[in-house]
């Protein structure tokens, strides 16, 4: 597989940049224990907001 990439390139994002995946890690790391939550049909409310610019600057 890796003679199938002509080149790779890694990025960093600040989490002040991506406030989705720094609120979705943060929820995760709140779950006790081995739970967990799939979010099958619709975004939890915490993501919509911050997706749709609800919430510009806010915190999880």
């Amino acid at each position: 597989m890796c003679y199938e990439f002509n080149k790779c390139i890694v990025s960093v994002c600040k989490r002040s940049c991506n406030k989705v995946a720094d609120c979705l890690a943060t929820f995760g790391a709140r779950l006790e224990g081995a739970s967990s939550h799939v979010f099958i049909d619709q975004a939890p409310d915490f993501v919509a907001r911050l997706v749709s610019g609800d919430r510009p600057g806010g915190r999880c």
